[in-house]
């Protein structure tokens, strides 16, 4: 609503504000228009819901049109409706200016990385359950809570949350892949064609691949080849498909149930359709991958709070060893990049 304001000539606002005050502002000497401006931005931002209802109709038509451009008087008996428009408008033009003042009063608090403001909120919160509140509510949270409006208790926070929450696990170099929403995909196939502890096995199927589109691709390409080829399959690695099916239908919000009667080609059109459909990789994408290829996906999450590597195997009783397993960064947001030990 302000920026309507802002956006007024002066004939529009002496209007807006003889309606809106039911006042001649040709009767206020020296009031040149950017008064009348501030008073007008004052005037809504004071206003709540409760006391926009008792707006007259002269009020409601004449904000209706400055807000849409459009005349309310087109509209036959239509009033109620633009009532109900136009204080909706001006109810959340103040909450979304509350919001950001409120953030905008804690600098130190906004200055901290994502993974800081996660672990700071766990730790005030005695939580771990990081993925259910999304950042923004974080952070909106941290810098409204009482605790945090004391400079020293915040400066105390802060310290704690930067030297908790390291940027990269120690002995481990992060190596930045392109962030293309195949950064997944990327990084797995960088961290095997440049590190020389992976078996040549796998540099050899790897070295064909240019990026991690191609390797996309082949993984998509390995899928129908197994469709073709259902019956050279046991009934162990089958089982396990399916359950990666399942998993990968829970993380897209669909309960699936492996116990009904599912044609195994249909899963895999189905798994194979998620991929063409869902450019980005991690998730459950990181159990195909390392059944499908048979190595170990080793990745940090940033986003933990205790900073733990989560192992992923093609099947629970593999072997993971140097040779056959990748390391994988992931910011705990939406970005994935290689991991490389420091020599």
């Amino acid at each position: 609503m302000l920026n309507i304001i802002n956006s007024l000539n002066k004939s529009s606002i002496n209007s807006l504000f003889e309606i809106m005050t039911n006042s001649d502002p040709n009767n206020y000497k020296n009031q040149i228009e950017e008064n009348h401006k501030d008073y007008l931005k004052k005037l809504f931002q004071s206003y709540t819901r409760q006391q926009l209802e008792s707006l007259n109709t002269k009020q409601v038509e004449y904000l209706f049109n400055i807000i849409t451009n459009t005349d309310p008087k087109n509209f036959k008996n239509q009033i109620v409706d633009h009532k109900k428009y136009v204080i909706d408008i001006i109810v959340q033009s103040n909450k979304k200016l509350n919001s950001k003042n409120d953030i905008d009063k804690n600098i130190g608090i906004k200055s901290l990385t994502r993974e800081q403001v996660n672990f700071l909120y766990n730790i005030i919160n005695n939580s771990d359950k990081s993925d259910e509140i999304n950042y923004e509510y974080k952070l909106k949270y941290l810098c409204n809570i009482p605790l945090l409006k004391n400079k020293q208790t915040l400066d105390s926070y802060i310290n704690m949350a930067k030297k908790q929450i390291p940027k990269i696990p120690n002995g481990y170099t992060k190596i930045k892949v392109p962030a293309d929403n195949y950064c997944f995909y990327h990084s797995i196939v960088y961290y095997i064609k440049n590190c020389s502890d992976v078996n040549t096995s796998l540099k050899d199927i790897f070295i064909h691949f240019k990026d991690g589109v191609d390797f996309k691709l082949h993984l998509m390409q390995k899928l129908l080849s197994i469709k073709s080829n259902e019956y050279a399959f046991s009934n162990y690695f089958k089982d396990e498909i399916k359950n990666i099916w399942v998993s990968l239908g829970a993380e897209n919000g669909m309960n699936r149930n492996i116990k009904n009667n599912i044609i195994f080609n249909n899963i895999i059109d189905d798994i194979h359709n998620n991929l063409k459909t869902k450019i980005w990789g991690g998730g459950v994408i990181t159990k195909l991958i390392a059944l499908l290829y048979g190595f170990c996906i080793n990745y940090y999450n940033a986003h933990d709070q205790f900073n733990i590597f989560e192992l992923v195997k093609p099947i629970n009783s593999f072997q993971c060893n140097e040779n056959n397993t990748i390391y994988i960064y992931f910011d705990g947001e939406n970005h994935y990049d290689a991991l490389i030990k420091t020599p």
